[in-house]
């Protein structure tokens, strides 16, 4: 239930604890839970599946990279280009660049 919501409500925000509450668990049994679950602690697997919906965004909307940073709950844009790089290795506008759509002259 829990990994089903965060990937729906990924542009919000999304706290441990209400999720927990939300499936009638205490916060340490779930954070328990999850990671033996997800293989990660929650808030790992939060941002890496904001990276992810934001690698598919960057490759199929003509969106200012401040704008998909929003899109996935991010309100500074300079620290989403810090997670998305961390995860990925590259800034969004690098991994546009590599892996978009070449347009054939």
């Amino acid at each position: 239930k829990a990994v089903i919501y965060v990937k729906e409500h990924l542009g919000s925000q999304l706290h441990v604890e209400e999720i927990a509450q939300m499936i009638n668990l205490s916060r340490s049994y779930f954070s328990i839970n999850f990671k033996k679950y997800t293989g990660m602690a929650f808030k790992e697997f939060v941002r890496r599946e904001r990276v992810r919906a934001a690698q598919t965004l960057l490759l199929n909307k003509d969106a200012l990279v401040a704008d998909i940073a929003l899109d996935m709950g991010y309100e500074d844009v300079n620290y989403f280009i810090k997670v998305f790089c961390e995860v990925t290795g590259v800034t969004p506008g690098e991994y546009r660049k590599q892996f978009g759509k070449k347009i054939n002259p």
